[in-house]
This record gives C-alpha cells, sequence and structure tokens, in this order.
C-alpha cells in the first residue's frame, strides 16, 4: 500500500510543476505583450516620421514672406504637420507671378528654424541662419552665390569643465552645478531686424543672451547690447504699425454710428495703408456681418474700398501684386482707378 506522505508530495511536486508552467506561460506573455508594445511603438513613429513624405503637397503653406522687387519669398512647409497645409520642410523659395516657385535655400543642406525668424531680404541678398553651427550667411539674389557673413562664437560648455575635477570638486556639488548649467547650454541665433545698412540677431552664446547688431555688407560687428535695441521696442517710421497709429487707424472691437465694428490693419505701401472692416448686418436674414477691404491714403487720411470678396487678416504688398496668407498663400494684382486709387484684386494664383 502506497505511503499518504509520498501521496501527498506527489501532489506538492504536481502543484509546483503547474506553477512553474503557469508563471512561464505568464513570463511568455507578458514578453509577447512587450514585444507587440515596441512594435506599435515603432509603428507610430515610422508612421509619423512618413506622413511627411507620404502626404506632402506642393503648396509653399501660409507663411508671410517678403515681396522684395517684385519677387515674393516665403519659407514653406514650417512647424508640425496638420491637415491642409505643407508638410515637408523644404526651405526657401523665391515665387515670380506666371513661373514656378524656386528653391533657394534647402533644409537639406542647411538647419533653418521651423520655430523662430531665421531669414530675411535686402537689396543685399538673402540672409538666413544655419542652426546647426549658428552661422549667418547670404546669398546674392542675381548669381545665387552664398557667402559667410557671421559666425557666432559660442561660450565652453559648462560641462567641459567636469573633465578634469578630481573626487573632492565631485563630492564639493561643483559637477551638480556644471551639469546643471549644461542643461541650459543652447548657443543659438535668429534674425530680427534687416535694413540696407545693419542686421540685428538675437544671440546666445551657451550662456549669456544679448542682441549683436552687425553691417550687413561686412559682417562686422558695430553693436552688442543685452537690451532690445529701439529698432525692436519701438515702430519704425513708414511700418504697417508706425503708420497705422499715425493715422489713427483703430485696431480691434470700436463703436461707431453703424454699431460695434472691428478694425485691423493688413498691408502698407508708400502710399497706401490697406485694413479691414467689419460690423453687424441689420438684416441678419442676409448676413451676421458685412466686411469691406479697404486703402487709406497715408498723406490725406481717405478710404476707398478696395474689396467685398477678399478678407485677408495678413498681408504683403509692394503696390502692385498683393499675396495673402492665412492657411494658404494666395497671389493677387492690385488693380487702380485711372485716378490711381486702389480699386480692386484680381487673382493670378491660387494657393501657390
Amino acid at each position: 500500500m502506497r505511503d499518504p506522505f509520498d501521496y501527498q508530495l506527489d501532489l506538492l511536486a504536481d502543484d509546483l510543476i503547474q506553477e512553474s508552467a503557469d508563471a512561464k506561460r505568464s513570463q511568455r506573455g507578458w514578453y509577447v505583450t512587450l514585444a507587440l508594445i515596441v512594435l506599435a511603438a515603432l509603428g507610430i513613429l515610422w508612421a509619423i516620421h512618413s506622413w511627411n513624405v507620404k502626404t506632402a503637397q506642393s503648396n509653399l503653406g501660409g507663411e508671410e514672406g517678403v515681396l522684395y522687387d517684385g519677387v515674393y519669398y516665403i519659407y514653406a512647409g514650417s512647424g508640425f504637420p496638420l491637415p491642409n497645409e505643407v508638410k515637408v520642410p523644404r526651405g526657401i523659395f523665391a515665387y515670380t507671378p506666371g513661373e514656378e516657385p524656386e528653391l533657394l535655400v534647402s533644409t537639406r543642406d542647411y538647419a533653418l528654424n521651423t520655430l523662430f525668424p531665421c531669414w530675411d531680404v535686402n537689396g543685399q541678398g538673402l540672409y538666413f541662419v544655419d542652426g546647426w553651427d549658428n552661422t549667418l550667411w547670404c546669398m546674392d539674389l542675381d548669381t545665387r552665390e552664398v557667402r559667410l557673413i557671421y559666425d557666432l562664437p559660442a561660450a565652453p560648455d559648462p560641462l567641459e569643465e567636469t573633465e578634469g575635477m578630481t573626487w573632492k570638486q565631485v563630492l564639493s556639488g561643483e559637477y551638480r552645478e556644471a551639469h546643471q548649467a549644461s542643461t541650459d547650454y543652447n548657443p543659438c541665433m535668429f534674425v530680427q531686424y534687416l535694413d540696407e545698412e545693419r542686421i540685428i540677431l538675437l544671440c546666445s552664446d551657451g550662456v549669456e543672451d544679448f542682441f549683436l547688431t552687425l553691417d550687413c555688407r561686412t559682417g562686422e560687428v558695430l553693436d552688442k547690447q543685452t537690451e532690445e535695441p529701439p529698432e525692436l521696442t519701438e515702430p519704425q517710421e513708414g511700418t504697417l504699425a508706425y503708420e497705422a497709429r499715425r493715422l489713427g487707424l483703430p485696431e480691434g472691437s470700436v463703436e461707431t454710428e453703424e454699431g460695434e465694428a472691428y478694425y485691423w490693419s493688413v498691408a502698407l505701401t508708400d502710399k497706401w495703408l490697406f485694413y479691414g472692416k467689419e460690423w453687424p448686418n441689420e438684416d441678419p436674414r442676409i448676413a451676421d456681418y458685412q466686411f469691406q477691404f479697404l486703402a487709406m491714403d497715408v498723406d490725406t487720411g481717405e478710404s476707398y474700398l478696395v474689396s467685398e470678396e477678399v478678407k485677408p487678416h495678413i498681408a504683403v504688398t509692394d503696390g502692385v501684386w498683393f499675396y495673402t496668407c492665412g492657411d494658404a498663400t494666395d497671389c493677387y494684382k492690385l488693380e487702380y482707378t485711372p485716378e490711381g486709387i486702389p480699386c480692386g484684386l484680381t487673382l493670378v494664383e491660387n494657393d501657390i
């Protein structure tokens, strides 16, 4: 007859074997789950990475550009991709009405910042900052030749100070302080202002922030200061903000004889300030609001109707061509009366 104790041992052994098998199955299940999570994460990353390429569009987007000498310069493809926007950061383009856009500076060759101003145009050429090494370049718009204007010196990374530290310095907290300082170390350079003689850059050498004024032809440093220059803090004569203020154009909601109206300035030429006006319609069955796009004579202050169909909030014009910026960029030609008063906008190309 079998010993009951042996029988209990057999049952215990069976339980242990079963528990071990369950544990192995649980462990294998966890490995499988982890593998699926990793594969799913890789799939999501691949989808995000390839989304830019798969959904790339041929338009130049709705960034505000620079109109110079009849050519419109625009930075295409900034920011995180959203529906109906340019999905691939590509660079700075030049557009002439009736012609195909020309890529001047590619993001494949230079690290153009997608969030902060990194370029501008004047009579000397197209200026842009390469964010990889914080260098300022200028492209001659006639020859397309590129030359280096300025190379920002970077301060030493505080992390470099830890390389030769003794164990006493490590224990004293100097090592930790250097590491904390290194987390804020970020040399960078952005374009803030450009005229025909000077360019003002907002810079950081990694430790200190400052404004740098350069001769835009030679790259010579003219001024360095930590306070914002007047060109950045005060509306400059001849700018949209300056002329709108000088002419008394209200911004935002204003009580008028027609009720509460909303005004916003849009663009400026030597002769005309363009602005929008919106106010409630007396007959809500027709529309909630009435809208007019107007031009104000900067000498007399008189306003004239340009359009009741085109409703720009941001635009760039030289008095001949008129580019509206929003979800996309549209090119119009300004029409004038025989007396030289703006009277209409003719669409040249939609969504360039």
